[in-house]
């Protein structure tokens, strides 16, 4: 079992360790569980770990208190209750997606599309374990305050726009367009930040760089 270090992304492929065990965070694709799942992933958190379950500020659940023989245990419950948790880093929505009335477009449906296009690259252990993806539909909970590294905003007309490094004020525009075209921009943007490895990161945070990556 592979542990991370302090500072370091606890997966449930690698948790880490601090003062009370093992901890592991995760989120559930879509950042949606249902009541039963949320029931099975706390009766397992209290049988595996120390049963305290944590929300993070970036929306993530985290569990503490695990050891190294019951991370498996944990893993497999959360497989059992159907819970799916998406390789690499995470990718935060609104909490009232699909359900915000005023949302401009439901941003599960680009979440799901960029994970299914983008599988490997998202995946890819070259990316820096704390990238951040946002992908903003809009509506009463915006996440134009949330910093990110890479933006995805819904825009009227089923367009998106693609920023970077920045909140909703702040992150540059690299480009806007259909789904299918933010979705080849994120793609062009993690692949660069593959190529570049995991010091490739504050590639992001070079606009001079990324600008230049992406120009036509």
């Amino acid at each position: 079992q592979k542990i991370r270090a302090r500072g370091a992304c606890p997966a449930l492929s690698a948790p880490m360790s601090t003062g009370d065990g093992l901890l592991v965070r995760l989120r559930p694709a879509g950042g949606v569980l249902t009541v039963s799942q949320f029931a099975a992933l706390a009766h397992s958190a209290a049988a595996n770990g120390n049963g305290i379950l944590e929300i993070t500020a970036r929306g993530n659940l985290q569990i503490r208190g695990l050891r190294a023989e019951t991370v498996g245990p944990l893993a497999a419950d959360i497989d059992a209750a159907g819970i799916i948790v998406p390789n690499g880093p995470a990718i935060e929505t609104s909490p009232l997606h699909g359900i915000d009335p005023e949302e401009t477009s439901d941003p599960a449906i680009m979440e799901t599309a960029l994970r299914t296009k983008l599988g490997d690259l998202i995946a890819s252990p070259r990316l820096a374990p704390k990238l951040s993806l946002i992908v903003d539909g809009g509506g009463v909970f915006s996440l134009s305050a949330l910093s990110a590294d890479i933006r995805v905003i819904a825009q009227p007309r089923a367009h998106w726009l693609v920023a970077i490094n920045g909140d909703g004020e702040t992150a540059m525009p690299i480009a806007i367009g259909p789904a299918e075209a933010a979705i080849a921009a994120v793609g062009e943007i993690l692949s660069l930040l593959v190529d570049l490895g995991q010091g490739g990161r504050g590639a992001v945070h070079r606009p001079g760089a990324s600008a230049g990556a992406f120009s036509q």
